[in-house]
C-alpha cells in the first residue's frame, strides 16, 4: 500500500564549489542521490563530506513533480548559474517533460536506440560550418602537442604509410606535369 508520501523534492548543496541541485525523488530507493549528470556522481552510501541533502517537500510523485518545475523555473530566473541543473523537469512523462523533451522521443518520432540517433546525429552534426571551423581548430592546437607528433612519427615510419605516400606523389607529379604542359599541340587537332 502507497503512503501519501511517496515522493520528495531535494536540494543538494556542494559546500566544495558552492553550487546547488534541485531534484526530485520517488523514494523508493534509499541509496539514490541524483540523476545530475554534472554533478560528481556518488549514492547516499558513498556521500562525499561537502555535499549536504535538505527534503524541502514530501507528496506524490506528481505533486512533487510540479513543485521541482516550479522551483527550477523559479531558480532559472534567478540565480540558474549556482545550479548544476541542466534543463528544468517539466511535470508530464515522469518529469522528463513533453513528448520533445522525453528523451524515448527525439526530433517528434519514439526513439528506443538512442545510441544509434546520436550516430545518425553527429554525422549530420560534423558537416556543419560550425563543427568544421571548430575541428580546423582543434586540429591545429592538438597537432603541436608531444603526443601528436610521437603518434604521427611513428604512423609515418610504417611500410602501408609509405606506400601510400608513393602513390600519391606518383599521382601529384603527373597532375602537375599535365597543368605545366596545359593543353598541349594537339587541341588544334582536335
Amino acid at each position: 500500500m502507497k503512503t501519501a508520501h511517496e515522493a520528495f523534492v531535494y536540494l543538494w548543496y556542494d559546500a566544495l564549489n558552492k553550487m546547488y541541485y534541485l531534484g526530485s525523488s520517488i523514494g523508493k530507493d534509499p541509496n539514490y542521490a541524483h540523476s545530475s549528470s554534472v554533478m560528481e556522481p556518488f549514492t547516499m552510501n558513498t556521500k562525499p563530506a561537502h555535499m549536504h541533502r535538505k527534503i524541502l517537500d514530501k507528496g506524490t510523485h506528481e505533486e512533487m513533480l510540479a513543485l521541482e518545475s516550479e522551483l527550477q523555473a523559479n531558480r532559472k530566473e534567478r540565480c540558474w548559474d549556482r545550479y548544476y541543473n541542466v534543463n528544468v523537469c517539466e511535470p508530464f512523462y515522469g518529469g522528463f517533460g513533453s513528448r520533445e523533451n522525453h528523451p524515448r522521443w527525439i526530433d517528434g518520432r519514439k526513439c528506443n536506440d538512442p545510441v544509434a540517433y546520436m550516430k545518425e546525429y553527429m554525422k549530420e552534426y560534423q558537416q556543419t560550418p560550425e563543427y568544421k571551423a571548430y575541428k580546423k581548430e582543434y586540429d591545429k592546437e592538438y597537432q603541436q602537442t608531444p603526443k601528436y607528433k610521437t603518434y604521427d612519427k611513428k604512423r609515418k615510419a610504417t611500410p602501408e604509410y609509405r606506400a601510400y605516400q608513393k602513390e600519391y606523389m606518383k599521382e601529384y607529379r603527373a597532375r602537375k606535369k599535365a597543368e605545366r604542359q596545359g593543353e598541349g599541340t594537339l587541341k588544334e587537332f582536335i
